[in-house]
């Protein structure tokens, strides 16, 4: 999450496949004072992105907002692989490569599994993103969050699987 500067900038970042601009503009009086106090905040998103833009608006109010350091992102459910390709083509867009995505769990553990496909997917032709991704969210999740032992916020705006597959292996 780039520091805001104290001048208008106009960040165009890609939101379901439609390119967004978002105005993060402040006072340079108060762009300031609110650096010299921020506390940054270390976050997991844990995203089913693809299927609705809630999703999308999410990952690109985390990529501009100033006390988020975004430690990473992991996928899940119906296409999970897709869904991190479209993070990571988010991500390029925003000028973001360095933050690390983990795919994680395929499938729901009680219910059915309900948004089986990314249909917002047919964005990524247009888009530079990664294809090859690790598939390990729930190693690197508890790993991330033992490295950094009571700072993680694990944000979870999707089906839980990935966060109930950590609590109940760890």
């Amino acid at each position: 999450c780039a520091r805001l500067s104290p001048r208008k900038r106009n960040t165009n970042l890609l939101a379901a496949g439609v390119a967004v601009d978002v105005d993060v503009s402040a006072p340079a009086a108060f762009q300031s004072a609110m650096e010299e106090n921020m506390e940054r905040i270390k976050v997991i998103l844990d995203t089913d992105i693809g299927t609705d833009i809630d999703d999308a608006l999410a990952l690109a109010y985390l990529l501009n907002q100033p006390r988020c350091e975004l430690v990473g992102i992991t996928t899940l459910t119906g296409q999970a692989e897709i869904r991190a390709q479209m993070v990571s083509a988010m991500l390029h867009a925003a000028g973001r490569t360095d933050i690390p995505i983990h795919i994680g769990a395929k499938d729901c553990i009680i219910i059915e599994q309900k948004e089986r496909y990314a249909p917002q997917a047919a964005m990524l032709s247009k888009w530079p993103h990664d294809t090859e991704f690790p598939t390990d969210a729930i190693a690197w999740m508890r790993e991330m969050i033992r490295k950094y032992p009571g700072e993680i916020v694990l944000l979870g705006i999707s089906p839980m699987s990935n966060i109930a597959r950590l609590f109940l292996s760890d």
